[in-house]
């Protein structure tokens, strides 16, 4: 079928849902992305929602099989090996868009975020990140030990870098696809540190950041294990400060 002329300027939107195990609610978050997109974003956008499998060992991957047969707005990946930052780089970097945006597969983030964020990145943000610290956001059943800590890891990550933001670790992005192909060859975390990374040097090379505060729910069955990932970027922090990868984008 040929697209009329306004269907051809509207920009393409990929969306994209990563996940590992997600046999239990992969059905349920992707439909409800789906009737989000196709109730708020079709006229504006054209878009495909990109599931994302990262190395699952349950069903999830005939699942995905599954819904991409019985839809064509849905599209696939898989990598074999688990990891977030690892999917979404090779995704960015594979697949064609003009803004993409990625939320967690639990939608943690409440979904009438998703056109706020693509919206500022179609009028000149080059990201915008979700943020459940900032003026307006709403946190719901957080305990009280990640909020401490996701709290104190945002003021260490302030501090070391010498800027100002109120979130790194929201699982909710949107980027142009300028910044994709600058700083993702630059990201070198395949895991969790990835979006603090994405964030500190997209910043810190002077991109365009929008925060936007997020309706945000915290889910007990949240596959982040909170010992194991305040190493991790704790780790990540010194090694992105010793190596200062934004450098490269300012030569």
């Amino acid at each position: 079928m040929k697209m009329n002329n306004s269907e051809k300027q509207k920009p393409f939107l990929l969306i994209v849902l990563p996940g590992w195990n997600e046999e239990r609610r992969i059905e349920s978050s992707v439909r409800k992305v789906f009737n989000y997109c196709t109730e708020y974003l079709d006229s504006d956008y054209k878009w495909k929602i990109l599931l994302a499998d990262s190395g699952s060992t349950d069903s999830t991957p005939r699942i995905i099989e599954r819904l991409v047969r019985e839809n064509e707005r849905f599209i696939s990946h898989r990598e074999e090996v688990k990891g977030r930052g690892l999917i979404l780089k090779n995704v960015w970097l594979r697949f064609p868009f003009d803004i993409s945006i990625y939320m967690d597969m639990d939608l943690s983030t409440d979904l009438r975020h998703i056109k706020e964020a693509v919206d500022a990145v179609r009028n000149g943000a080059h990201l915008a990140i979700g943020s459940r610290y900032k003026r307006g956001a709403k946190v719901v059943g957080r305990k009280l030990l990640r909020e401490i800590t996701s709290r104190t890891y945002v003021v260490l990550a302030n501090i070391a870098g010498a800027i100002e933001l109120s979130d790194f670790q929201c699982g909710f992005k949107a980027i142009s696809k300028e910044i994709a192909l600058s700083v993702l060859p630059l990201i070198e975390s395949d895991n969790w540190f990835f979006d603090t990374e994405l964030v500190f040097i997209a910043k810190k090379a002077g991109f365009k950041i929008e925060e936007i505060p997020v309706h945000w729910t915290d889910y007990s069955n949240s596959t982040v294990h909170v010992g194991k990932t305040i190493v991790e970027y704790l780790t990540g922090l010194f090694k992105i400060l010793r190596n200062r990868p934004w450098l490269k984008l300012l030569v």
